[in-house]
């Protein structure tokens, strides 16, 4: 391992410590956006997911360490700036919270969301 890759990992490592001991919790919230779940008032919205994941950080933010937006699930929604938009949201009124994006992984491959439609494959897995 690099001794940059090595400092980055460590980086995190530490910073996620210090959102366990922050928060007192070791829970992280996933933010898998899907419009089909999502509440009425927010229904047809152009920033639905934006909003709706926002409004999650803000009702959670003081029960977790950590955040976890699926990439996924953004990019089959062409949502690629509402989770930018995410977290910027989190870095900036819940700094003491880590927040890490994660790339699906399904069956050893990984899914790019942006070649794929999620609402076609969701139900092959």
């Amino acid at each position: 391992m690099t001794a940059q890759v090595l400092t980055e990992v460590t980086g995190f490592h530490a910073q996620l410590d210090r959102s366990w001991a922050a928060s007192g919790s070791m829970l992280c919230v996933g933010l898998d956006p899907d419009p089909a779940r999502m509440p009425a008032p927010l229904d047809g919205l152009p920033d639905a997911i934006e909003r709706f994941c926002i409004a999650i950080v803000d009702a959670t933010a003081d029960l977790v360490c950590a955040f976890k937006p699926q990439i996924a699930y953004f990019a089959s929604q062409r949502a690629e700036a509402a989770l930018e938009h995410v977290c910027h949201h989190i870095r900036e009124h819940q700094e003491r919270i880590q927040y890490f994006k994660e790339l699906m992984r399904v069956s050893g491959r990984f899914l790019i969301a942006t070649y794929f439609d999620y609402q076609s494959i969701k139900n092959r897995w």
